[in-house]
């Protein structure tokens, strides 16, 4: 089976459509990817992504399937895991002609978080901190109400 590697670009290798997932022994952080012996031992486990990227990409002018929101809505901050899915999402780890639905890469992208370390977890997590802190001078009275 065609394996994802780690790379600096977002680009990609077709990989074939998991029948299911692999348990994850992944390293403990994504700089170590290349260098892991672990990597040589399980060659079918999806790479993790770098952390950071959906914060470098443009958003696009597209208007949105959501509904809409009332003028003067303040979005929530991303969370740790939204953070990693963004990043999972946009670095195409499971490519558009393998898998598109969007809720299905939500689940996978969700297995792998669960299967992760709290080490590896944790640029997403410091991501997320730095994200809040912003969100709090941008908006001080901010109070989340669903």
């Amino acid at each position: 089976m065609p394996v994802l590697r780690h790379s600096p670009s977002p680009a990609s290798t077709p990989i074939s459509p998991p029948t299911s997932l692999p348990s994850l022994s992944l390293p403990e952080s994504p700089e170590s990817f290349a260098s892991s012996p672990s990597m040589r031992i399980l060659p079918d486990v999806i790479q993790l992504p770098i952390p950071g990227v959906a914060d470098l990409t443009p958003k696009t002018g597209r208007p949105s399937h959501a509904r809409r929101q009332p003028a003067g809505h303040i979005p929530r901050p991303r969370n740790a895991f939204i953070l990693f899915r963004c990043d999972f999402v946009l670095q195409k780890k499971i490519p558009g002609h393998v898998e598109s639905d969007h809720r299905n890469l939500s689940r996978i992208a969700g297995k792998i978080w669960r299967g992760m370390k709290k080490e590896q977890q944790k640029p997403w997590i410091d991501l997320a901190l730095k994200e809040k802190e912003c969100h709090a001078k941008m908006y001080p009275g901010y109070k989340y109400t669903p």
